[in-house]
């Protein structure tokens, strides 16, 4: 189990407290189709800390690092309630293909975005079974980011009180949940990166 002062630290000396800075000031709540204390801004840092968490212990690379953080602060803004809602995947991906950060993406990597933000609301079977319906080259790329983007934003189910780590895909994720929980009880507007 990872604490989430220990994590931080690493995350600052890979320089990931800067591509985190980056990539949560490419989404705003105006983006949003609605206001929301569940599925907004403050799920969508702390997905997208979780996201740099995950990169780091599955040791990715730059450019599937980038897709996830992508992922991270689009897959919900074409939301239009908190309940359950397994069209906004692709509302959400019919914003965000026109966000600057996403244009400047090679079909293959846009195709791949598409897969995840589309089926990261569906149950797995159904969401992996989607990627040929893209224009995708690696599907098992595709299929192994998507599974590692439903962990990132699975482990923020601590907001509503309902994370299984038994859920998560990944190992390296189970052993996220108890730094979900800090930044969960530290979040309040609050910046994620000072401890």
């Amino acid at each position: 189990m990872w604490a989430w002062g220990e994590l931080l630290q690493i995350l600052e000396e890979k320089g990931d407290t800067a591509v985190y800075e980056q990539y949560i000031q490419a989404v705003n709540e105006e983006d949003f189709l609605i206001r929301s204390r569940v599925h907004g801004m403050a799920h969508t840092r702390r997905v997208l800390l979780h996201t740099l968490s995950l990169v780091h212990l599955l040791a990715l690379n730059e450019a599937d690092k980038k897709l996830l953080c992508l992922a991270s602060v689009y897959h919900d803004i074409g939301r239009v309630n908190d309940g359950p809602d397994p069209e906004h995947g692709e509302r959400s991906w019919q914003q965000a293909v026109h966000k600057p950060l996403v244009k400047e993406l090679s079909d293959e990597e846009q195709a791949i975005l598409a897969f995840i933000i589309a089926n990261h609301c569906l149950d797995d079977r159904v969401g992996l079974a989607n990627v040929s319906q893209y224009c995708i080259q690696d599907q098992e790329r595709a299929c192994r980011l998507l599974q590692i983007f439903k962990d990132a934003d699975g482990l923020d189910r601590v907001r509503i009180y309902d994370l299984n780590p038994a859920w998560l895909r990944n190992e390296e994720a189970r052993q996220l949940s108890s730094v979900a929980w800090t930044l969960f009880k530290e979040d309040g507007g609050a910046d994620f990166l000072r401890t």
